[in-house]
This record gives structure tokens, sequence and C-alpha cells, in this order.
């Protein structure tokens, strides 16, 4: 992604509104998902992060209780920052236009490889095995299912797509179709980020042919945005 959900560095968060202590937490997280990214979750040790942030292992260990408690604060304030932009962006679409809309967010062209992608694998990994991940990432997930969900509503009460009994369900496939194929897109050569978009499409497509509205109208393709991506 031109990565609009990347914690924010130093940078891009030093204003006259933020202490010494939150910058130096804003420079710990980018620097623990950098690391994370290279060396990956398990191999990554807290005098790497504090390397990489040019301090101490003690200095990371004052604003950060574990190396744990990091890597969900990494997690959470970048995956709160991708959710609040793609509410952002969507919020001015109606119906099957505001669908379209979220997928291209979630795979643009010319997405390099993100450090944030490499800390969400293995955040799905650590929720599998331990209770203070899963939460995490279930608190995570309902937010982005609530979004997903909310275009839904939307484009079936406009009659851009036919009427369900469970937008909630509809909702899951899409958030798990895109997700699989965020995977596939990353780890693969085969699916491009054209090919990810034309196949979620496809799914929802498949929900709009029923629609009243939906008869002779073209298939809406938004073009994907220069950034974006799921993290």
């Amino acid at each position: 992604m031109a990565d609009v959900s990347t914690v924010p560095s130093a940078s891009s968060t030093a204003t006259h509104r933020l202490s010494i202590e939150e910058l130096r937490r804003a420079e710990l997280i980018e620097a623990a998902v950098v690391t994370i990214h290279d060396r990956g979750f398990e191999n990554a040790t807290v005098r790497d992060i504090a390397r990489a942030a040019g301090g101490s292992p003690a200095s990371v260990l004052y604003y950060f209780k574990s190396k744990d408690e990091l890597l969900a604060a990494a997690f959470e304030e970048s995956d709160v920052r991708f959710r609040a932009m793609v509410r952002e962006s969507i919020e001015n679409e109606t119906g099957f236009d505001k669908i379209a809309r979220l997928i291209a967010i979630c795979f643009p062209d010319g997405q390099v490889d993100s450090p944030l992608w490499s800390l969400q694998i293995d955040l799905w990994s650590l929720a599998r095995r331990r209770a203070e991940f899963r939460a995490i990432f279930e608190k995570a997930s309902a937010d982005w299912l609530d979004i997903v969900e909310s275009a839904v509503v939307d484009a079936v009460s406009v009659g851009d797509m036919r009427r369900i009994v469970s937008p909630r369900r509809v909702a899951l496939g899409l958030a798990a179709l895109i997700d699989g194929l965020a995977v596939e897109e990353r780890a693969t050569e085969h699916v491009t980020p054209s090919l990810a978009r034309e196949i979620a499409m496809d799914y929802v497509e498949s929900l709009r042919s029923a629609a009243p509205s939906a008869v002779g109208r073209r298939r809406t393709r938004t073009a994907a945005p220069d950034g974006g991506g799921r993290p």
C-alpha cells in the first residue's frame, strides 16, 4: 500500500499536540513492525527492536511490558487506521458502488509488500494459539465485518442487491474471500490485484443478479485506488 494503514512514524506524528512519550511509543511501534517483517515474530527480540529504534532494550520495556504487548499495540494502531480510511473512502458511495469501492481499496494496483502484512500473518497464527491475541483479532475482525455488512445492507436497501436473510453471513463470506485472496496475492505469482478484484466482484455480482434494479445495468467497475490494501 502507499500504506495508509502504516503506524505513524515520528515524522508523521510529530506535532505540538503529541508528547515526547507518545512520539517515542510511535517510534518503537514502527521499529517493531519493520523488525518483525525482517526477522519474523518468533525470531525478533526486544534487543533487535531497540536497535532499530535507536535505543536500548530497557527503553523498550519502559513503554511496553514485553514484545507481545508491543506487537499488540502495533497491530491495533495500524488496523484502526486502515478501517478509518475505508470508512472515509466509502461514506459518499451508495449501493453496489460502495461495495465495489471497498473491494478496490483492498487490492490496489502497484502494491508493494508491506511490513504490516507480515505482522498480520503473525497475528493470525498467534490468535489461533493464544487467547490474548485472539481477543485482539476478534475485536478488529468484528469491526471490519461491521463495515462490510453496512455496505451490503446499503446495496440491498437501494435495490442493487437482492434481499438476503442474513447480511452478516454475506459480509462474513465476502470478508473471508477478501482475506483469502490477499494471502494468494502476496504469497503467489498467479493472483494479481486486478484478478483478486475481479474474483471478489464476481461473488458480489452473483448476489446482485436477482435484484430488479440491476436488470439491464452495466456492472460497476471501480478503478483501484493508489493506496489501500488490507494490512
